[in-house]
């Protein structure tokens, strides 16, 4: 909705709004939790379809795009990057 937002308000200045909305990424605490437990990981590869966590180059690469030119029409949209893993809904 903010992105949304943001593009009304800013399209009139030729602004284009738009974000990433990442997945777990094997960066930051993600990252660290990945390596230290084990259950985790596991449980990770699991729920994500694509089989593993992003890296930082993956979501990088995402933003790259959306502040290029092929994406010149493009205002409002948020982009994600989680391999799949919001295809579904998780029991918690």
């Amino acid at each position: 909705m903010l992105m949304k937002q943001m593009a009304r308000e800013l399209a009139v200045y030729g602004i284009r709004a738009n974000a990433v909305a990442p997945g777990i990424v094997q960066a930051g605490l993600g990252g660290r939790q990945l390596k230290e437990e084990p259950q985790y990981a596991a449980r990770v590869a699991k729920v994500i379809p694509l089989g593993e966590p992003g890296t930082p180059v993956e979501i990088a690469q995402a933003v790259v795009y959306l502040a290029g030119p092929q994406t010149a029409y493009m205002t409002g949209s948020v982009l994600t990057i989680d391999g799949g893993c919001s295809l579904f809904q998780f029991d918690s």
